[in-house]
This record gives C-alpha cells, sequence and structure tokens, in this order.
C-alpha cells in the first residue's frame, strides 16, 4: 500500500520508523506499529501548519472553525491496530479461507468497511474547513452538479 501511495512518505516511514524500531525490538509487527504512528503525528503536524494561521503569523480570526487536535493519530492508531490483529491471525484456518475463497473486490471492500468508524476523525478538518471547496482550484476534482 505505502509503495503505490506515496513512495517518498513510504521510504521515509520504512527507514525513519519501521526500520529502527524493528532493529531495536526485533518485532516487524512493533515497527509496523511505530510507521503508523509516525505517519499520524505527520498528518498531525501538517493540519496544524495547513489550518493554524495564528501559528504561522496569520489572523486567527479568519478560521469560522476550530480544530480538534489528535484526530489524525487516532485514525492512524486505529490503522495499526488492524495490522497488528492481521499480524496474529494471518496465519488461522479463518484469515486462509478468507484469503483464498473471496474475491479481491470483497476483501478490498472488508478493508474499507474497517476504516469507516474512525475516517471521520481523518477527515473532518478538511471537511469543516472548506479545503476540498477552496482547494479545488489547486486539485483535480470530479465534482456532481
Amino acid at each position: 500500500w505505502g509503495r503505490r501511495w506515496n513512495y517518498l512518505v513510504h521510504s521515509g516511514l520504512k527507514n525513519g520508523a519501521y526500520k529502527p524500531v524493528r532493529k531495536f525490538t526485533s518485532s516487524a509487527m512493533a515497527g509496523s506499529f511505530a510507521a503508523f504512528i509516525a505517519s499520524g503525528l505527520l498528518h498531525e503536524w501538517l493540519i496544524v501548519m495547513i489550518f493554524e494561521p495564528a501559528r504561522l503569523g496569520g489572523d486567527p480570526n479568519q478560521r469560522s472553525f476550530s480544530i480538534r487536535n489528535g484526530g489524525s493519530l487516532v485514525f492512524f492508531l486505529w490503522q495499526a491496530m488492524g495490522i497488528v490483529v492481521e499480524g496474529m491471525i494471518k496465519d488461522s484456518k479463518a484469515s486462509h479461507l478468507f484469503s483464498k475463497s473471496l474475491p479481491r473486490v470483497i476483501k478490498s471492500l472488508v478493508v474499507v468497511a474497517l476504516g469507516i468508524p474512525f475516517a471521520h476523525y481523518f477527515e473532518e478538518p478538511y471537511v469543516q474547513s472548506n479545503f476540498f471547496q477552496e482547494g479545488m482550484i489547486g486539485l483535480v476534482t470530479i465534482v456532481k452538479r
């Protein structure tokens, strides 16, 4: 997933979080968990840099919403827990049955469905700030009119 999504971020998280923690703990699972935590912290930093103009010397009255910090970290911790659970059950009969018998599209839908309970934590600052409305100028978007 990481290699397909963003090579720069993937390599930074792999070399900066996963490998050092795996070397220190001898645990791939601990390394994966560290990479997800690092990703959550990176996203928290990005949200502060994008949405908190007062910290950048801008006008704090410009913002019409309040940021609740920690949402991205919670979202990525949820993802990390999923990786831990997957690692714990990957050798079970149920896991083998699931991976062999279900079509790829169903497995993908299950993965997406497992992310839904905490997705709002990740998306909240972007939605509240009208980021998608105002950011359409610089982003390729498809919208239904």
